[in-house]
């Protein structure tokens, strides 16, 4: 791994870890990805071709709240269900935009974020980040559980621009900053404070933003939603898969499946065609090239046509398929 890291003695307080604060920096993808997964969530990294890594990790342990400053130049991050399966992670994510502007794309919603704006998303959920240009973040991972008490529903919340201009934003905003930057300054004993003030401002902001948001989706919708997502899970490498094919083999009309995936921001269409990019993904990284080139995967997870799936997979990953494969060999 090529990074060079700093870190500070741990404590801890009433038998619970504080956590080391430590800072470091990475010019390999691989590196960084498990450095992000220590102290966010587990990620797919994709960069430009022609743009190197640089990045930096600043992170503090405040009790349950893991803060992070997150500097990179521009990339494309993605949680899958891959990364869902198999490390579960009930936790929440908070990002501040500090520098930068992205994309963040969780189920129904896409929301675009500017430095000042804040935004809430849900691990145990996939989501997208897109970024133009050099970034820089402050993430915060916070368990669901420390919710409870202050705010019913966090996820109505996910995905939603949270302004840092003014009012409680503006506080929580500031907050963070502080937090950061007087880590090393701030006394263990005092620190369950700062974690508590810190996810009681949060909870304030949410509490603000839930009132501006419609109810979620009912219990009949999410039972038929998680039954097309297991079929096509089943058939996803069937060439003909088809929202008729999955309508009729449910029981439901081809009309409400199209409204169910509309409710998540989506078409069948396109959630079918995500799966089998993600699934070609995978095997672009984890299969040797030489008994399985790009077009035999393409055709073994259902694309029939392989200049559709180039194209599909350049809009997807920002990299053409042969790209992928070889930035991804060299961390091998």
């Amino acid at each position: 791994m090529n990074s060079t890291q700093l870190s500070k003695t741990d404590t801890s307080i009433t038998g619970e870890s504080i956590g080391a604060s430590t800072e470091a920096f990475f010019d390999e993808i691989e590196a960084w990805e498990a450095a992000v997964e220590h102290s966010c969530a587990p990620l797919r990294i994709s960069l430009d071709a022609s743009c190197p890594l640089r990045a930096r990790l600043i992170e503090q342990r405040f009790e349950a709240l893991q803060l992070s400053r997150v500097t990179s130049v521009e990339c494309r991050c993605e949680h899958d269900r891959q990364h869902i399966s198999q490390s579960p992670d009930d936790a929440f994510l908070y990002s501040l935009q500090l520098q930068g502007e992205g994309q963040l794309v969780q189920g129904e919603r896409s929301v675009a974020i500017r430095p000042g704006d804040g935004v809430l998303y849900d691990c145990s959920r996939p989501f997208q980040w897109t970024f133009a240009g050099d970034l820089q973040q402050l993430v915060v991972r916070l368990p669901r559980d420390l919710f409870r008490g202050r705010i019913n529903d966090p996820d109505k919340c996910t995905a939603l621009r949270i302004a840092g201009g003014q009012g409680i934003g503006r506080l929580l905003a500031a907050q963070l900053q502080s937090l950061l930057d007087e880590r090393n300054a701030i006394q263990p004993g005092t620190r369950r404070y700062a974690a508590g003030s810190t996810v009681d401002l949060l909870a304030g902001v949410l509490s603000e933003l839930s009132l501006q948001v419609p109810g979620p989706a009912s219990n009949l919708q999410t039972y038929h939603l998680n039954r097309a997502y297991a079929c096509i899970a089943e058939r996803i490498r069937q060439p003909g898969l088809a929202p008729e094919a999955i309508a009729k083999s449910l029981g439901i009309s081809l009309r409400y499946l199209h409204q169910l995936f509309h409710g998540t921001g989506t078409t069948v269409g396109r959630y079918i065609q995500d799966m089998r990019l993600d699934g070609c993904a995978r095997e672009l990284i984890t299969l040797p090239a030489r008994a399985h080139s790009i077009s035999d995967l393409a055709y073994s997870w259902g694309f029939e046509n392989s200049a559709h799936f180039s194209r599909v997979f350049r809009n997807r990953f920002q990299l053409s398929a042969r790209e992928y494969r070889a930035q991804h060999s060299l961390l091998r």
